[in-house]
């Protein structure tokens, strides 16, 4: 409520102590409802969207403008568990609008983004996302059929900063174009995820599941990293059932790139693992 006040009001509290690691805000599309609460348990704000349509069931008691729309708004609960209830046009409309606000004024990241059943209203609400340039902290792409033009767009323009999974099965041929690397990645279906793209990564941990990767991609995964290749990883794993009872890779083998890094690698039956600790 009082980040919806006074542009004077909104300067104190981008100044205060609310900002940055201290608020967590979640877009929950499953209820429909943005959340916003203090790590150290100052606030917690449940801000939901309503249709307009349903304005008559409420006693409504004001307008707010929230990122330049009018909203009617009614509160409800208590001080130590507040309600917001705002009537959009449309739900997207609302978690985007709502976001945008509370991001830039306590000058925060998205937490997390909850996933819905409707692969429209989750591909809707990250397209907002990506218009406004907001940044998301952890993200989980899941759903069947999602269209794989729209996914890259994301994968090229959505800033996901800190962990990304990416649960869907996609085409084989699926070729991504990552314009953000968040620090973890983690791919369930990795029959499209290639060498090639693996190598171009900065990310720190990536995981790959039902991967095709098989023996000698590792071997060349691995000449690329000497040469200094994923110069920011710290972890790599691969399962993949490709991988054979001929591999030179077997038990924990120490090995050192050109520059002098140093990793532990070894393969245990489907699961290759790569370690890099200096």
């Amino acid at each position: 409520m009082v980040s919806l006040c006074s542009k004077r009001t909104t300067r104190h509290i981008t100044q205060s102590l609310y900002t940055s690691e201290k608020v967590n805000l979640v877009l929950d599309l499953r209820q429909g409802s943005v959340h916003l609460s203090s790590q150290y348990d100052r606030f917690d704000i449940d801000i939901h969207i309503n249709s307009p349509h349903n304005l008559e069931s409420y006693n409504v008691e004001r307008s707010f403008t929230i990122a330049e729309h009018s909203v009617p708004t009614v509160f409800e609960g208590t001080l130590e568990r507040y309600s917001m209830i705002t009537f959009w046009n449309s739900l997207p409309e609302g978690l985007r609008f709502i976001a945008v606000h509370l991001s830039r004024v306590f000058k925060c990241q998205i937490h997390n983004v909850t996933s819905s059943l409707s692969n429209a209203l989750f591909q809707n609400t990250l397209s907002g996302l990506i218009d406004e340039n907001l940044k998301i902290k952890k993200l989980k792409i899941k759903g069947e059929n999602l269209d794989e033009e729209w996914l890259n767009e994301v994968l090229k323009n959505l800033k996901v900063t800190e962990e990304l999974t990416i649960s869907t099965i996609l085409n084989q041929n699926f070729k991504p174009e990552f314009g953000f690397w968040p620090e973890r990645l983690r791919i369930r279906h990795s029959q499209w995820f290639t060498k090639d793209i693996l190598v171009t990564s900065t990310s720190e941990g990536i995981i790959l599941e039902n991967s095709f990767i098989d023996d000698r991609v590792v071997e060349k995964i691995l000449e690329d990293w000497k040469t200094g290749s994923l110069a920011n990883l710290k972890c790599l794993i691969i399962n993949s059932s490709n991988f054979g009872a001929q591999s030179t890779i077997v038990n924990a083998v120490e090995i050192q790139s050109d520059n002098g890094v140093k990793a532990s690698i070894k393969l245990i039956e489907n699961q290759f693992q790569m370690i890099v600790y200096n």
